[in-house]
């Protein structure tokens, strides 16, 4: 832990898949359907900017591991850029192979030297561990507004 910084509280899980067992004692359910997974989704639609919105959601379908993920990154970015901090979803295609990733830009107007810095805490606190969780398809990085 940094100097100066304080433990973010991490929420219990909110999500297991069906691939995985389901732990009550960790307050998580099983997304055996559909309708659960949009509720999911709509719950984040109203933390985070959705960019090209029908694409986000439907990236994020395709991707369910990826709910949870960005339900526990909201408190940790909230830690590091403040509790207005703002976050927008993109999905981004690499023009060469056309493989699609969703792009969660934590927008700030931060000079670029302190937004890097918060960005490289808050990737070295929790994202780099948390990124095995999201199988390469999210990548957290800082836009300047």
């Amino acid at each position: 832990m940094f100097a100066g910084s304080h433990p973010v509280h991490t929420p219990a899980p909110i999500v297991r898949y069906a691939n995985h067992r389901a732990d009550d004692s960790l307050g998580s359910v099983s997304v055996t359907n559909l309708s659960l997974l949009d509720s999911l989704i709509h719950c984040l639609d109203g933390q985070y900017q959705f960019r090209n919105h029908g694409e986000v959601q439907t990236f994020l379908r395709e991707h369910a591991s990826l709910v949870n993920v960005l339900l526990e990154a909201l408190p940790r970015v909230a830690h590091r850029f403040g509790q207005a901090s703002q976050i927008a979803l993109e999905v981004v295609a690499d023009p060469e192979d056309h493989d699609r990733k969703l792009f969660a830009f934590i927008l700030t107007a931060l000079p670029a030297e302190a937004a890097l810095e918060l960005r490289d805490q808050f990737d070295n606190e929790w994202w780099l561990d948390a990124s095995e969780r999201a199988q390469g398809q999210l990548i957290f990085d800082v836009e300047f507004i």
